[in-house]
């Protein structure tokens, strides 16, 4: 007896001595607790002898006791900027930044509307910008703009012109046709402006200013330096054996829609001939001609003749026409030569058939010009500049002036270039390209380029009437003997 009572004192830590096992704490019981930063980290009992580790972040018993999320921690400015410093409910910080902030020095810029160039006409705009005042580097470009303001030009009504905004602080105002005196509204405000007849070179019995003789009438002009590019609308009409009661007629007009590529029905057409017509705008380029070709309208038409040919493009919305795909019997091509075009209810015409040569060939004779006095057959001198408008044999070595009949037919003759820097070579020396006293048909391109972009003017708002612009072509050429005009047939 007195043995078991020793053994159950001994073992009483370890055991209950009725004989039931060992005695644990109860699961749950908190048995050593440490902080790790913010971390509560606790051995916890489970109430078998054992015990599990409990972590709780952010326990207020380790300290966790931030700001409250969208407290300010600091504010300060960067040049104009109030940056605010928050924190965000965990010991972590964002921050806002406030541009233009009054707090940190910004005054509201003054604008200042100048009107840079005060008159126009409908090549050379009206020009007004906008500029600020009470700015300083760095918060500004290099023309004086603010890079920071939120700014915005807004013009509204104007009184004659047409209005182009260039930007956030400039527009151009172009001439419509009208002349006089213009008020624009922009930003509430109201400027003044004046639209003038654009400048021309006078022919005074039919010598012009610079003395060449013209036939026609006079022609824009902005002096022999003015290398301005100017864009031609021409509309193509491709011959379609349909027919209507009078064999005359345009059966369809091929529209494109951009968006659906190649699945566009008509993809096939408008590719084709806007390749066609980037080689007709690189011919140019290399020639010195200051004149780009813009496909605007593409049909599908009938005709019988140049003249019925004239008849479907005559008030068409372009600049200039071409006919393609039939031509008269044994012949590429033929042409009706013009020399009046501004606002011209005839538009000029070309009929072709063959190559982009022939395009360009008989587009040539319907601005006026003519295969040149050297040439084979229907040798003729130019119909509006007869000095030098036209054609002309080995301008280059063997190759000739486009207009001419010659078989390396490859450029615009161009007094102004060296055949070396039309062919981009050095073979040819010191060579000139023409001259004024024999051929320069890109000269007369030149020349003319301006009066042919108006034959459509699109902004124009008071166009003569058809009998208007009959008696203002007959007024211009005078339409003696020597004017008649002949249909050129190639």
């Amino acid at each position: 007896m007195m043995r078991y009572i020793i053994l159950c004192a001994i073992g009483a830590l370890l055991s209950a001595c009725d004989g039931s096992g060992p005695s644990h704490p109860p699961a749950g019981t908190i048995l050593t607790s440490s902080c790790n930063e913010y971390t509560l980290v606790e051995t916890v009992a489970n109430g078998s002898g054992g015990s599990t580790v409990r972590e709780t972040e952010r326990s207020p018993e380790c300290g966790w006791n931030p700001p409250e999320a969208g407290t300010i921690s600091e504010q300060y400015c960067e040049d104009y900027t109030q940056v605010t410093v928050y924190h965000d409910g965990e010991y972590g910080f964002y921050e806002e930044r406030e541009e233009q902030s009054y707090d940190c020095g910004w005054e509201d810029p003054v604008a200042v509307f100048d009107v840079v160039i005060p008159s126009g006409d409908r090549f050379n705009p009206v020009v007004i910008e906008v500029r600020f005042e009470q700015f300083d580097e760095p918060y500004v470009d290099e023309d004086g703009r603010p890079l920071i303001i939120d700014w915005y030009l807004e013009p509204t009504d104007l009184t004659i012109g047409n209005i182009e905004q260039i930007d956030d602080y400039t527009i151009h105002i172009y001439g419509d046709s009208r002349v006089g005196e213009g008020v624009v509204s922009l930003n509430e405000e109201e400027f003044l402006y004046t639209i003038e007849s654009e400048p021309t070179c006078s022919v005074d019995n039919r010598v012009d200013c610079q003395g060449y003789k013209q036939y026609g009438e006079p022609h824009i002009y902005y002096g022999e330096a003015d290398d301005r590019i100017v864009t031609w609308e021409l509309a193509v009409l491709l011959y379609d054996l349909r027919e209507d009661s009078s064999g005359i007629a345009i059966h369809e007009e091929i529209t494109f829609d951009p968006d659906s590529g190649s699945n566009d029905p008509y993809y096939y057409y408008w590719s084709r001939w806007l390749s066609r017509i980037d080689q007709y705008n690189a011919f140019y380029e290399r020639s010195g001609v200051f004149v780009r070709y813009e496909l605007k309208k593409l049909y599908l038409a009938s005709w019988g003749s140049a003249e019925s040919l004239e008849s479907l493009t005559k008030n068409l919305p372009v600049d200039i026409a071409l006919g393609y795909g039939t031509s008269y019997p044994d012949t590429c091509g033929v042409a009706y030569p013009n020399r009046s075009f501004i606002q011209s209810t005839t538009v000029p015409t070309g009929m072709s058939r063959c190559s982009i040569k022939t395009d360009l060939h008989e587009l040539g004779h319907s601005i006026g010009l003519a295969h040149g006095p050297n040439n084979e057959r229907y040798a003729n001198s130019g119909y509006i500049f007869p000095q030098f408008g036209h054609g002309w044999y080995d301008l280059c070595g063997a190759y000739d002036g486009i207009m001419s009949y010659g078989y390396n037919d490859e450029l615009h003759s161009n007094s102004k270039l060296t055949c070396n820097e039309i062919f981009d070579t050095t073979e040819f020396g010191e060579t000139i390209a023409g001259g004024r006293d024999y051929a320069d048909s890109a000269y007369s391109i030149n020349r003319v380029r301006y009066n042919v972009s108006l034959v459509h003017d699109e902004h124009a708002e008071n166009l003569p009437s058809e009998a208007e612009t009959l008696s203002i072509e007959t007024s211009a050429s005078e339409k003696t003997e020597e004017d008649e005009r002949a249909l050129i047939i190639d």
